[in-house]
């Protein structure tokens, strides 16, 4: 089972992936949170192997949160999903510690795809980018 966590402040785009996730047979979601800060509460407590990150949410940032997450539970990897995708976003989400990173318009196919993919320490097909290092930690 892959345990994943969802940190999203939209309430559909969370409450939508988590159901579509749920669904996999071989995914298990361990949580969901409106804001980075609950996000990285929620990561400490549950340990996920992924977390779906966000990156402009109130309280704390997934740039942030992400940073936190890799950096407190070393065995979750976060897969940044977000309506941005300029080359800083990206730049500053992978230095932030992120292994993949994908736009919100990412068909959900793809993203179930994407998630396992990272947890095994592989490059998604359709990610935007791909953090080498954040990968195969």
């Amino acid at each position: 089972m892959i345990r994943v966590l969802v940190v999203d402040d939209h309430e559909l785009i969370r409450l939508g992936l988590e159901a579509v996730l749920a669904a996999q047979p071989d995914f298990e979601v361990c949580g969901n949170a409106a804001d980075g800060a609950c996000g990285v509460a929620m990561a400490r407590m549950t340990t996920p192997d992924v977390v779906v990150m966000d990156v402009t949410m109130p309280r704390m940032d997934g740039l942030l949160a992400t940073r936190t997450i890799v950096r407190d539970c070393p065995g979750s990897k976060v897969v940044v999903l977000s309506w941005s995708a300029d080359d800083s976003a990206v730049a500053r989400a992978l230095d932030a510690g992120a292994s993949a990173y994908l736009v919100k318009e990412t068909d959900w196919t793809d993203v179930v795809a994407a998630i396992r993919s990272v947890h095994q320490g592989e490059r998604p097909p359709t990610c935007v980018a791909f953090n080498e290092l954040a990968g195969t930690a």
